[in-house]
């Protein structure tokens, strides 16, 4: 029963991804305060890993391990310094992602806040590469 129901979600998702509501830009994400809530975003991988190396790289990789980095623009993750264009998802699939690939995602905001961005949480719920 529960392999049905998860069929039909993701059957539902993949087939309405990108029809259901409109595309936010990352900015728009972050200069507003959305409400826990299902969004759609596009963007680009640009890096696997959300901690920068610094002192408290690994701190920071205790919490932040099954994350992405995604931005509006296709630019290098070396010495990548996050703006209001770059957003980290905790996703449980990051090995799947190719850096410096566009995809269309569907993301899940959450009523917590650990990354130090303006918006709360991102879960990944489902994503199409697009480019």
């Amino acid at each position: 029963m529960k392999l049905v129901v998860l069929l039909l979600l993701v059957l539902t998702l993949t087939t309405s991804l990108g029809n259901a509501q409109p595309t936010l830009k990352i900015s728009e994400l972050n200069s507003r305060q959305f409400e826990f809530g299902t969004y759609f975003i596009e963007g680009f991988v640009t890096k696997g890993d959300s901690c920068p190396k610094d002192i408290n790289y690994n701190k920071c990789r205790k919490f932040h391990q099954n994350s992405i980095v995604v931005s509006e623009e296709d630019k290098p993750s070396e010495g990548l310094v996050l703006t209001e264009r770059d957003l980290i998802i905790f996703t449980e699939n990051k090995k799947s992602f190719r850096p410096g690939s566009k995809y269309k995602m569907l993301i899940n905001i959450l009523n917590v806040n650990s990354t130090g961005q303006n918006s709360n949480n991102v879960r990944l719920i489902y994503a199409k590469r697009i480019m």
